[in-house]
């Protein structure tokens, strides 16, 4: 017997209803959490501006130590309007070198010539006459310090004292072209801890991460030229404020001096330097094509496709592992040779209990 419409009616009603209902129920709780994601930003917002007053120039904040950040770079970093454009034009950056760095003048120029012999980057050097109002001025103020991108108008670079190395100065320029710290980024708790109680009073900000999570195609990479030092904005000198979860990886984070493969894959992502190939091959483990149209490979990998994976991305160090067992550990050759006074060795000792109790220090938020 086929049921009439009118019976059927009120069930199909029913039914709407209640899905009506159910949709509506998990829309308002779906913009519930966007709101509340939206108060957090906006108070990690607050909160940062209290830590970080404005400079003399009314306009910009020194932020994470050595990026001059206005409000709207600061309101794109957290995600709360929408991300204004960072890159160079056609990757072409103009630049001058001031009379106040003309002793740095040869250092500035090694580490420009590192950023385009490893990126589709072109760095174009004014004449002191030109009148081109749009550059980079590499300048000797205090410290080092850069802006966040291409901002469309006069930006300088600080190469000042102490910060006369190569791996300072193209950290610095990676910063002008669109680059964020390392440990800023949004994954970072999957390979970092921040141990906050050693952080100095009042600079906990300094440790946001990027809420636009720009990741730039690659990996968080220990050694990038753009990481932190373990110590950075450290309340005493031996205390770390940045921790791997794998600790065996300590000695990988430390400043280095040039730019890592994973850093040149992201100047070759943000800059998409591949984009005039027609054809690309398919690399693999991690590697990229270039504007060249061949793969640029990692390290410990072979192959014109990177397709054999000899070991790990990083070399580990030479001494050291985990320890699971009781066993004897004594630095190599021990005692018949000395080791390296800059060699490191990590043991990563592990043991099972039933319950531990320590005492509060200083030095360790673990």
């Amino acid at each position: 017997m086929i049921p009439r419409t009118s019976a059927l009616l009120p069930l199909i009603l029913g039914l709407a209803c209640a899905q009506y209902e159910e949709t509506i129920e998990h829309l308002t709780s779906v913009q519930s959490e966007v709101n509340q994601d939206e108060r957090e930003k906006t108070q990690m917002f607050r909160e940062m501006l209290n830590e970080m007053p404005l400079l003399d120039d009314g306009q910009v904040r020194m932020f994470q130590g050595d990026m001059l950040m206005t409000e709207r770079d600061l309101l794109d970093m957290y995600a709360l309007q929408p991300s204004r454009t960072i890159t160079w034009p056609g990757g072409i950056v103009p630049y001058k070198i001031s009379e106040s760095s003309v002793n740095e003048a040869d250092l500035i120029r090694r580490g420009i010539a590192h950023w385009m012999n490893n990126s589709c980057l072109t760095f174009r050097e004014l004449q002191k006459n030109d009148t081109t109002t749009d550059f980079i001025l590499f300048i000797r103020g205090t410290g080092c310090w850069s802006r966040f991108g291409h901002v469309g108008s006069l930006q300088p670079i600080s190469i000042g004292d102490g910060c006369e190395t190569l791996g300072t100065v193209v950290h610095e320029i990676g910063h002008a072209i669109g680059f964020l710290h390392e440990q800023s980024r949004a994954d970072r708790g999957r390979y970092v801890v921040v141990n906050y109680p050693n952080i100095l009073q009042g600079l906990r900000s300094q440790f946001d991460t990027d809420q636009n999570k720009r990741q730039y195609g690659a990996r968080y990479d220990y050694t990038s030229v753009m990481h932190y030092s373990p110590t950075a904005f450290a309340a005493s000198p031996e205390a770390k404020t940045l921790s791997p979860l794998n600790p065996l990886l300590a000695p990988l984070i430390r400043r280095q001096n040039g730019l890592t493969f994973r850093d040149r894959r992201k100047a070759n992502f943000l800059y998409q330097c591949d984009a005039a190939c027609t054809t690309k091959p398919e690399c693999a483990n991690e590697g990229f094509v270039d504007h060249t149209c061949k793969c640029v490979c990692p390290p410990n990998t072979e192959g014109e496709r990177c397709e054999r994976l000899r070991r790990s991305y990083y070399t580990r160090p030479k001494c050291g592992g985990r320890v699971i067992r009781e066993r004897t550990i004594a630095s190599p050759g021990y005692p018949r040779s000395q080791r390296p006074q800059d060699g490191v060795c990590v043991w990563w000792i592990q043991v099972r209990f039933p319950s531990i109790s320590l005492p509060t220090s200083p030095l360790s938020a673990r």
